[in-house]
């Protein structure tokens, strides 16, 4: 089982497409939620699941926001990273780069 993620109106191809298997995408998808601004726990839980849950407008650009700024300043999120390490459940800045590529170029998503 994975994630699909398709852009709204996606600017180029890297916005119309993003996908993760679950065990990638849990991670990843916890780290965003946790940080950014605006996103609430239905979100998190909605983005758990494959339901087409949309996310847009504020939420994306602050999700936009938050995941530049934690590339920018990776040091930073070391502490989270450690605390919630799994062997089930990886994490890399290298995945968080790709999300950020697809943010950048759509206005919202949705998960599937």
């Amino acid at each position: 089982m994975g994630f699909d993620l398709s852009g709204i109106n996606a600017k180029n191809d890297q916005g119309e497409y993003f996908r993760n298997n679950c065990w990638w995408w849990r991670r990843l998808w916890a780290f965003v939620c946790e940080h950014t601004p605006g996103v609430t726990q239905d979100d998190y839980q909605h983005g758990s699941s494959n339901d087409g849950y949309a996310i847009k407008g504020k939420k994306h650009w602050n999700m936009i926001l938050f995941v530049k700024s934690a590339l920018e300043n990776k040091e930073k999120y070391e502490k989270w990273i450690k605390a919630s390490d799994s062997k089930d459940y990886p994490f890399s800045w290298e995945n968080v780069e790709e999300f950020y590529g697809f943010l950048v170029n759509n206005d919202g998503f949705r998960i599937h």
